[in-house]
């Protein structure tokens, strides 16, 4: 009973529920989950329970169980919002200052592993970083060096949250990031947490709310950022890419042709491989952009034309994370435009990129449910469950 307990523990923190939310999925109470996980509960638990169990997990029964092979259960198992939750919401403490100038390598290694997707290093980062970067901040209030961390360290959490499928902490976190950037002389940190706020408030379901905000950030700080070169040129772009996204959420056609049209101006003044900030933005990210913009407007078809306009090499030259989730983009519309082969092949092809992303994150898993489901011709293959049971996706 005790490996059944820890692996259904693992994938009940995976999924990001409490354990009084797993609770009430099973129709049971929060005292029986306790008991059960700790192995106090049914030594050989019945299998209609444990077929219930795993439909609540969203994952396969041998998966549950441990008799799969797929290396994505060990590798996922801390893949969720939990601990960054609390991080945030855990009170300052006075106790650990620390040295700006670590703090920094450690908010730059942070960005570095995301842009790898490597969201497990994140995990393992995040919340004792924001701790040192809240304590130092508050040994030190108003210091521009403390605060530009810790403005950072929150846009961090925040898209790091939009990744794991929590848009509500990532809220949280990115109107912290704001709040403590507009404090600074640095309309670069600034404008790069606004669109953090954006993303977030577009995933929370507010695309209207997200688009002011980007254009306030732009109103307030697109003079200013025109004038710092390729760096204020990359924060402007980056404002406009999230404020189309939150546009094309609410179905506004205009204001997102507006803001892509823009975006490409603001990539004109930035190299082709630029990286500034580790944003990742260029003209390639535009073209990104624009496939998964399309896409959520239902144009599926004009999404994966837009993704064939972009060069291989110039795909192949962008970060991990920024391949991997084009990949998996252009793959729902792949889905969604009845291309069922093509889309399995550009998320195996993603898997070669990051099979971490592709086996944990929710984006990911939404496209695998969605081809499992639609079981037409080859993609309901060998191929398709294979990734299904990497993914501990039921197939």
């Amino acid at each position: 009973m005790g490996t059944i307990a820890a692996q259904v523990r693992t994938w009940r923190v995976r999924r990001g529920l409490t354990q009084q939310q797993f609770a009430d999925a099973l129709g049971r109470h929060v005292t029986w989950v306790k008991k059960f996980e700790a192995g106090d509960r049914q030594a050989d638990p019945r299998l209609s329970l444990l077929v219930q169990i795993a439909q609540v997990l969203d994952v396969t029964l041998d998966v549950l169980l441990g008799q799969s092979d797929t290396a994505a259960g060990s590798r996922a198992s801390a893949m969720s919002s939990g601990d960054l939750r609390a991080a945030l919401l855990s009170p300052v403490a006075h106790d650990r200052p620390q040295n700006n100038q670590a703090l920094n390598r450690r908010v730059a290694h942070g960005y570095l592993a995301y842009q790898a997707s490597n969201y497990q290093d994140l995990q393992r980062l995040l919340p004792g970083l924001l701790a040192d970067a809240r304590s130092t901040a508050a040994t030190n209030p108003g210091e521009p060096s403390t605060t530009h961390v810790l403005a950072e360290t929150y846009h961090l959490i925040s898209i790091t949250l939009m990744k794991l499928g929590d848009p509500d902490a990532a809220w949280h976190a990115a109107d912290q990031a704001l709040a403590t950037a507009e404090t600074l002389d640095d309309p670069v940190t600034a404008a790069l947490c606004g669109q953090a706020l954006t993303w977030a408030a577009t995933g929370i379901g507010h695309g209207a709310t997200g688009a002011a905000i980007a254009q306030a950030v732009l109103d307030r700080h697109a003079a200013t950022l025109a004038t710092r070169d390729e760096e204020g040129w990359t924060a402007i772009g980056m404002t406009q890419l999230k404020a189309a996204v939150a546009a094309a959420d609410t179905g506004n056609l205009t204001l997102t042709r507006h803001m892509l049209a823009e975006a490409r101006v603001s990539a004109d003044h930035v190299r082709p491989d630029a990286n500034i900030r580790l944003t990742g933005f260029n003209a390639t990210n535009v073209l990104l952009y624009e496939a998964s913009v399309l896409a959520q407007l239902g144009e599926h078809l004009a999404a994966l034309n837009a993704a064939e306009r972009i060069h291989p090499a110039a795909l192949t030259a962008l970060p991990r994370e920024r391949r991997t989730h084009h990949l998996v983009d252009t793959a729902g519309s792949a889905q969604a435009a009845g291309r069922t082969d093509q889309a399995l092949r550009m998320l195996l092809d993603a898997e070669q990129i990051s099979p971490q992303e592709v086996h944990t994150l929710p984006a990911a898993r939404t496209v695998i449910k969605a081809l499992v489901h639609a079981r037409r011709g080859p993609s309901g293959g060998s191929g398709l469950r294979e990734l299904a049971r990497r993914a501990g996706v039921p197939a």
